[in-house]
Order: structure tokens, then C-alpha cells, then sequence
């Protein structure tokens, strides 16, 4: 298979290296889209490097036993900031596969989420960096339409705060001194339905214990926001004027 590697300063290319084979419940998958992290500085720093890459979305095209995957599955995984980082060349005989700038990489099928039909390999692989952190981030503390969510950088993961913040419907701050970014945060106030802004009070919880794949929130928000806030504004609010009073936790981006 080919893979990207940097080579020197502001210098890369591809090279042929051994296909990865699949060993237990490590998968080969096909990569599709592998999003860009942070490997360009290497790539201005001129760091030599021949594994380029954490996340990616592709297709499971080989297995070596029954798992939580097969062949035709389509999928996306991370693996970043492990305290027990695997071995990949003891474990599998070679270090190839671990590198998402390549054709095939190994992944633990643990580790794959399928990905829902109707969404392209781009749109998943932004659910590894792009939305995953802040999903779990916001997910263990329970953030919710009472909290208020202060982004500091619109990076791409900064971003991604801001998709998760107001899916949950808390308002959002988001401190940023590039213009581009701050135009790009700025266009999406959007996605604040305008059906929360009527209910001030009311405990709106669009997850209810469920778990909700990170890029499924958004179209999941949008298609239930009108009925979620009907539904606490007959049964949860905490009285009848709190229904009508404009909420402060659902204004637009500032």
C-alpha cells in the first residue's frame, strides 16, 4: 500500500510499504477520509515521520475472527492520548497499520463506530477530533440547557464545542481573536432552534440516557427540537408563564 510521510521541511511524498494484516479483534480498514490534525507542524518543522495520523473513516475490508465488525462495515475510530499505547509491531508483527495517511490501517474493532447510513465517510471522520472530545467532555458533566459553555479558540475542535454545547441547549461564549474563525463561530448561531427560545425554564433534556452517536446530534436536535420543547413546556416547566418568558440559556451566539 502507499502512505503519506514527511520527509524534510515542507517536503512530502508517498511510499510503498508492507499491506497491514488483520490479527484477532484488530480489523483492516479501507481509509476513506482521514481528517488533518496537528501533523502539519510537523510538516512546517520539517520532523521527519513516517506515521502520519490518529483518525480516520473508511470500510472494514478484512477480519480475522467474529467481532463487533465485518467486512462491508463502514466505520470511523481514534486512538489518541492512550496511557497504555499498544505495541502494534509486537503485537502484529509489523508497525504498519497504525498510520491513518495510508491506504489500510489496523484498528481494534472496539474501537469502530458504524456509521449511519446517509452520512458520507467526511462528515463521520469529523466525529474522532472534530466532535468527539467535547461529546464525551459535555456528556460526562451533563451539560445541559441551564449551563452556560465558554469556548476559548474556534479551532476545529473548538467548533465542534460549540455543535455539541447547543445541541444540548446551553448558551455558548466563544473567545476567539482570528477573524475567520470568529466569522465561522458566528454563522453558527443557527443552530440554536428557534423553538427553545419560548421556554426559559423548562428542563429540556434531548438525550434522555440514550446514547447519541456525535454526528448524528445535530440532525437528531433538529428534527425533534419543536416536539421536545411542546412536550417540557406541557410537562416539565415550572409553571405556565415560564413556557412563554424568553429564555436567557437559548440566545444566539455572542
Amino acid at each position: 500500500m502507499e502512505k503519506a510521510v514527511i520527509l524534510g521541511q515542507r517536503q512530502a511524498g508517498l511510499v510503498e510499504v508492507p499491506d497491514p494484516q488483520p490479527k484477532e479483534n484488530w480489523v483492516l480498514v479501507k481509509v476513506h477520509a482521514a481528517p488533518m490534525c496537528t501533523e502539519y507542524k510537523l510538516w512546517l518543522a520539517g520532523r521527519e515521520s513516517a506515521f502520519l495520523g490518529h483518525e480516520a473513516a473508511g470500510e472494514v475490508v478484512a477480519v480475522a475472527q467474529l467481532g463487533r465488525v465485518q467486512v462491508g462495515d463502514r466505520v470511523a475510530g481514534d486512538f489518541i492520548h492512550c496511557q497504555q499505547p499498544p505495541d502494534l509491531a509486537a503485537l502484529l508483527g509489523s508497525p504498519e497499520g497504525s498510520a491513518t495517511y495510508a491506504q489500510y490501517l489496523l484498528k481494534p474493532d472496539w474501537m469502530l463506530s458504524q456509521i449511519p447510513d446517509g452520512v458520507s465517510y467526511e462528515l463521520a471522520s469529523l466525529a474522532c477530533c472534530g466532535l468527539g472530545p467535547t461529546f464525551g467532555a459535555f456528556e460526562a458533566m451533563g451539560v445541559d440547557a441551564f449551563d452556560t459553555v465558554l469556548i476559548t479558540g474556534a479551532g476545529p475542535v473548538g467548533l465542534g464545542g460549540v455543535v455539541n454545547a447547543k445541541f444540548r441547549g446551553a448558551r455558548v461564549i466563544v473567545a476567539e481573536a482570528l477573524p475567520y474563525r470568529v466569522e465561522r463561530a458566528r454563522r453558527m448561531r443557527w443552530w440554536t432552534p428557534r423553538a427553545m427560545m419560548s421556554c426559559s425554564r423548562c428542563s429540556i433534556s434531548p438525550v434522555a440516557g440514550a446514547w447519541i452517536r456525535p454526528w448524528t446530534a445535530l440532525a437528531w436536535w433538529r428534527r425533534n427540537a419543536c416536539a421536545l420543547t411542546r412536550r417540557a413546556a406541557r410537562g416539565k416547566s415550572r409553571s405556565s408563564a415560564s413556557a412563554t418568558t424568553s429564555c436567557p440559556s437559548a440566545s444566539a451566539l455572542t
